[in-house]
Protein backbone atom coordinates (compact mmCIF):
# COMPACT_ATOMS: atom_id res chain seq x y z
CA UNK A 1 0.00 0.00 0.00
CA UNK A 2 1.30 3.54 -0.49
CA UNK A 3 1.40 6.41 1.72
CA UNK A 4 -1.90 7.56 -0.24
CA UNK A 5 -3.55 4.93 0.91
CA UNK A 6 -2.54 4.67 4.75
CA UNK A 7 -3.30 8.78 4.69
CA UNK A 8 -6.95 7.61 3.17
CA UNK A 9 -7.20 4.41 5.73
CA UNK A 10 -6.09 6.89 8.97
CA UNK A 11 -8.83 9.63 7.76
CA UNK A 12 -10.84 6.65 7.90
CA UNK A 13 -10.43 5.70 11.19
CA UNK A 14 -9.93 10.03 12.37
CA UNK A 15 -13.47 9.86 11.38
CA UNK A 16 -15.18 6.93 13.34
CA UNK A 17 -13.76 8.19 16.23
CA UNK A 18 -14.80 11.35 15.79
CA UNK A 19 -18.44 9.81 15.23
CA UNK A 20 -18.03 7.83 18.37
CA UNK A 21 -16.97 10.39 20.22
CA UNK A 22 -19.92 12.52 19.11
CA UNK A 23 -22.58 9.74 19.92
CA UNK A 24 -21.20 9.07 23.41
CA UNK A 25 -21.15 12.51 23.88
CA UNK A 26 -25.14 12.17 22.85
CA UNK A 27 -26.12 9.32 24.98
CA UNK A 28 -24.35 11.55 27.77
CA UNK A 29 -27.99 13.06 27.78
CA UNK A 30 -29.98 10.08 26.06
CA UNK A 31 -28.48 7.22 27.67
CA UNK A 32 -31.82 5.14 26.90
CA UNK A 33 -32.07 6.37 23.08
CA UNK A 34 -31.69 2.57 21.48
CA UNK A 35 -31.33 3.85 17.96
CA UNK A 36 -27.96 6.14 19.52
CA UNK A 37 -26.66 2.68 20.98
CA UNK A 38 -27.29 0.77 17.74
CA UNK A 39 -25.64 3.61 15.61
CA UNK A 40 -22.66 3.53 18.86
CA UNK A 41 -22.09 -0.52 18.49
CA UNK A 42 -22.64 -0.43 14.64
CA UNK A 43 -19.43 2.15 14.38
CA UNK A 44 -17.18 0.72 16.60
CA UNK A 45 -17.50 -2.73 14.98
CA UNK A 46 -16.36 -0.07 11.58
CA UNK A 47 -13.71 1.41 14.35
CA UNK A 48 -12.45 -1.96 15.20
CA UNK A 49 -12.38 -3.20 11.55
CA UNK A 50 -10.47 -0.31 10.30
CA UNK A 51 -7.66 -0.46 12.85
CA UNK A 52 -7.29 -4.28 12.63
CA UNK A 53 -6.37 -3.80 8.91
CA UNK A 54 -4.62 -0.87 9.68
CA UNK A 55 -2.49 -2.83 12.23
CA UNK A 56 -1.96 -5.29 9.73
CA UNK A 57 -0.73 -3.25 7.03
CA UNK A 58 1.05 -0.99 9.43
CA UNK A 59 1.59 -1.86 12.46
CA UNK A 60 0.20 -0.69 15.84
CA UNK A 61 -0.37 3.19 15.58
CA UNK A 62 2.27 5.58 17.11
CA UNK A 63 1.76 9.06 17.84
CA UNK A 64 3.69 11.56 15.93
CA UNK A 65 6.38 13.91 17.76
CA UNK A 66 8.50 16.48 15.76
CA UNK A 67 11.12 16.53 19.22
CA UNK A 68 9.72 19.99 19.92
CA UNK A 69 7.88 20.73 24.11
CA UNK A 70 8.14 24.38 23.05
CA UNK A 71 3.98 24.39 24.88
CA UNK A 72 5.81 23.99 27.85
CA UNK A 73 8.15 27.74 27.43
CA UNK A 74 5.54 29.55 28.13
CA UNK A 75 3.22 30.85 31.39
CA UNK A 76 0.91 27.72 32.10
CA UNK A 77 -3.01 28.75 33.12
CA UNK A 78 -2.80 28.76 36.50
CA UNK A 79 0.04 31.89 35.97
CA UNK A 80 -0.83 35.24 36.79
CA UNK A 81 1.12 35.87 33.27
CA UNK A 82 -0.71 33.84 31.73
CA UNK A 83 -4.37 35.81 32.60
CA UNK A 84 -2.43 39.29 31.50
CA UNK A 85 -4.01 40.71 28.53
Amino acid sequence: MTDTNKNKLTQKIAKIQFVLHDIALFMNTHPNDEQAVKHYEFYQSKFEELKSEYEKLYGPPRAIHDGSWSWTDGPWPWEREFNQI
